[in-house]
């Protein structure tokens, strides 16, 4: 009875552990080490306007690679131009872990019943090509409109709203009650994204000298979001690395058990 219930015990670690080994290599294909060394780096030209020898280079390389980034049809990525709010969620949904490709079926079930020319917003109209995108992360609680039932797609995206998204695709432990101390100097302490700050200083993906400046309402340019997202990326890496490499002590520990 003992070795069988130690056996289920076991097993169920030993499928969680194989998920995370699936994350991991997953992870290291988008990180910015999966796809190219520091040293190939160097000389690499994947846009004309990228310095190949950067970190944006590098994450715009890793992200490009995955269908995640692209840049435009003139062979630039224009890192410094200001991403909108309809691209970034275009950009977080193909990121996530945690969300299939199902925004075409999703919107396809949602036209079957719908007849109108909006999608949920009075500003995303159906032949939009983000309104599939938009439609799935208001379909699954990621995002939410503005004033007077609009969504603002064209409008600039916030570091704020960029982090609230991605922690909820990737279901982040976020605390949102009660006082909190403020994680950076230009975070206030009572703001409804304080607790995102919060979250991402303790997971070391903002710093108050980093690449990344932290202002609560700047508008995010292209070249930040793809530094953002391979900084989480590298995060996700090595929290998968750390899980998986811990079969081996899991084993080792079932097998003393057992001797006893």
């Amino acid at each position: 009875m003992k070795k069988q219930y130690t056996d289920l015990i076991f097993g169920v670690v030993l499928s969680l552990v194989a998920v995370c080994g699936i994350i991991f290599m997953w992870s290291a294909n988008t990180s910015l080490t999966g796809f190219i060394s520091e040293e190939e780096r160097v000389g690499v030209t994947l846009y004309d306007d990228l310095d190949p020898s950067t970190d944006v280079a590098g994450a715009v390389y890793a992200l490009a690679r995955q269908g995640i980034m692209k840049g435009y049809d003139d062979n630039t990525f224009r890192p410094d131009k200001k991403i909108t709010r309809a691209e970034a969620v275009k950009v977080l949904l193909s990121f996530s872990t945690f969300q299939g490709s199902d925004e075409d079926l999703l919107f396809d079930e949602f036209l079957l019943k719908n007849k109108g020319e909006t999608v949920v917003f009075d500003d995303v109209l159906i032949d939009d090509w983000f309104a599939p995108y938009i439609y799935k992360a208001y379909t699954i609680g990621v995002v939410g409109g503005k004033k007077d039932n609009l969504f603002a797609p064209y409008d600039a995206i916030s570091l704020s709203e960029v982090l609230k998204i991605l922690f909820t695709l990737e279901r982040e432990d976020i605390f949102l009650d009660g006082p909190q101390e403020a994680p950076f100097t230009s975070i206030p302490r009572e703001a409804w994204f304080t607790s995102y700050y919060i979250r991402a200083k303790e997971l070391g993906l903002l710093s108050e000298n980093g690449i990344i400046s932290i202002d609560p309402y700047r508008a995010m340019t292209r070249g930040d979001l793809a530094l953002l997202i391979s900084g989480y990326n590298n995060l996700q890496t090595e929290r998968a690395r750390k899980l998986y490499n811990s079969f081996d002590i899991l084993e080792e520990e079932r097998g003393r058990y057992l001797e006893e």
